[in-house]
């Protein structure tokens, strides 16, 4: 009996070639995935540090509504699920522009500080391998008691 080669088949170098791509399109995929991967959980890291920060920023607010404004000074530190959160209390500083008419002011204009008015800002704080990544609020409270009471007027 005799065997006919007339039918198409692959040859061994032909199937080597195509493993081979094969293989290194494999490794291009995976590493794409491991990438989208690390991507999310740092996307997510993020966001849960946002929510936290918005959730002690927004319990410092309903404080500062019912009149309880923080001291000047650093925040106490938590630690809560691997997030730092700290923060501080400070004056508010406006840089105000020269008036009108007066001498250009020399390198760097001196801020004036609004009795009474806080910048609180906020950071929650992650380690993210060999990085620190953080996430910071601010926001701004009216302190009545430290504002001095107004001249009495009289005419």
């Amino acid at each position: 009996m005799k065997v006919s080669r007339s039918t198409p088949a692959f040859t061994l170098l032909e199937v080597l070639a195509a493993v081979a791509i094969l293989g290194i399109v494999y490794v291009v995929l995976a590493d794409v995935a491991m990438q989208g991967l690390f991507a999310e959980g740092r996307a997510k890291r993020r966001l849960e540090a946002s929510l936290k920060a918005d959730l002690h920023l927004s319990e410092l607010e309903v404080e500062i509504e019912a009149g309880v404004v923080p001291p000047l000074g650093p925040l106490p530190e938590l630690e809560e699920d691997g997030y730092r959160v700290a923060g501080e209390v400070r004056l508010f500083e406006l840089l105000l522009p020269p008036e009108p008419g007066a001498a250009p002011a020399t390198a760097g204009s001196t801020p004036t500080t609004l009795d009474g008015l806080r910048e609180i800002e906020l950071h929650v704080s992650w380690d993210d391998a060999q990085e620190e990544q953080r996430v910071v609020r601010i926001t701004y409270a009216l302190d009545s008691s430290a504002i001095p009471p107004a001249p009495a007027g009289g005419g």
